[in-house]
């Protein structure tokens, strides 16, 4: 506990989780507040915690035995390191590699099933059916001896807040 407050924001902790392979994932530069889902930038008084989460982007394939964190300036502190073999939540089914023990590696194509929901990004994303059509959509008609191919889907925001849903998401 410090004896004033202290500025907890995105730039004051720095995290890297090392992979199976030994090769370092820096997490990206916000930290979130547990409790509301918003991006962390308060001051915290003396002993006052907070539950708190950051995101690391790392390989879909195999275990990450380790997680360090780092003060934001280098002689603020020792580095924190963890040992996160058997710690971390495995992946689900379909999406966990069955020929992995652990469940840290996800297939390359997950089989999905009609009418399922699966996460996807911001996402639980359903097809709901397909079909071909030759007809005109929204006044475009597709070329001569074309058709569309529409699909038809069910996408529920996982988020706590808004998320942008169009044609690139």
């Amino acid at each position: 506990p410090q004896n004033a407050e202290v500025t907890l924001r995105y730039d004051s902790l720095k995290f890297t989780a090392v992979d199976a392979m030994n090769v370092n994932h820096e997490a990206k530069a916000n930290l979130g507040d547990e409790l509301t889902q918003e991006e962390l930038n308060i001051k915290l008084k003396p002993a006052q915690r907070i539950e708190a989460y950051t995101c690391v982007v790392v390989p879909a394939k195999g275990v990450i035995p380790k997680l360090m964190v780092l003060p934001a300036v280098a002689d603020d502190g020792p580095i924190l390191r963890y040992d996160l073999r058997d710690q971390v939540t495995p992946l689900p089914e379909p999406i966990a590699d069955p020929t992995d023990p652990t469940g840290a590696t996800a297939l390359d194509v997950v089989p999905a099933q009609l009418n399922a929901a699966y996460p996807l990004r911001f996402f639980d994303v359903s097809v709901l059916g397909f079909e071909t059509v030759t007809t005109a959509l929204e006044a475009a008609s597709p070329p001569n001896g074309s058709s569309y191919f529409v699909v038809k889907l069910s996408c529920k925001n996982k988020l706590p807040n808004d998320a942008l849903l169009r044609f690139g998401t």
